[in-house]
C-alpha cells in the first residue's frame, strides 16, 4: 500500500487542479453575467458581446446613428454612436479584466509551494464587478 502524506506532491497537484478549475469556472460566470457601463446595465455574455461589437462597428461607420439597447434590467436605453462605442469598449475591458484575474490567480496557484500557501489564495474576490 502506498502512503500519501498530506503535503505530498500528488496531493498538492490534485488540490491545485481543483482550485484552478474553480478559478476558470468563476471567470466563466463573471464573463457571462452583467455589468453596468456608463450607467447602462448590460449582459456580458458572448452573444451580447457580439451584438455590441456589431453595433460599435456600425457606430464607427455612421457617427450620426442611434439605437435602442435593452439593458440587463429589462429597461430600454436610447444610445447615440458615442454611447454604443463606450458600451462596447467597457464590455471588452470588463471581460479582459476577468481573464486577467483568472491569469493572476492561476499563476499564484501554480507557484504555491505547499498546501498552506495554496489555501491562502483567495479566488472569490478581486473580480470585475465587485468594486461596488
Amino acid at each position: 500500500m502506498v502512503e500519501v502524506r498530506r503535503n505530498s506532491a500528488a496531493v498538492l497537484a490534485a488540490r491545485k487542479a481543483v482550485k484552478s478549475a474553480a478559478v476558470t469556472l468563476r471567470r466563466q460566470e463573471v464573463e457571462s453575467g452583467t455589468a453596468t457601463i456608463a450607467g447602462v446595465p448590460i449582459w456580458i455574455d458572448a452573444t451580447s458581446q457580439g451584438k455590441l461589437t456589431g453595433a460599435a462597428i456600425a457606430a464607427g461607420l455612421d457617427p450620426a446613428m442611434s439605437l435602442v439597447w435593452k439593458g440587463s434590467d429589462g429597461e430600454f436605453y436610447q444610445l447615440d454612436a458615442a454611447a454604443v462605442i463606450t458600451l462596447a469598449q467597457g464590455a471588452m475591458a470588463f471581460v479582459q479584466a476577468a481573464f486577467a484575474r483568472e491569469g493572476q490567480l492561476l499563476a499564484e496557484i501554480t507557484a504555491a509551494p505547499d498546501l498552506d500557501a495554496l489555501s491562502l489564495i483567495d479566488i472569490a474576490t478581486g473580480w470585475p464587478g465587485q468594486e461596488t
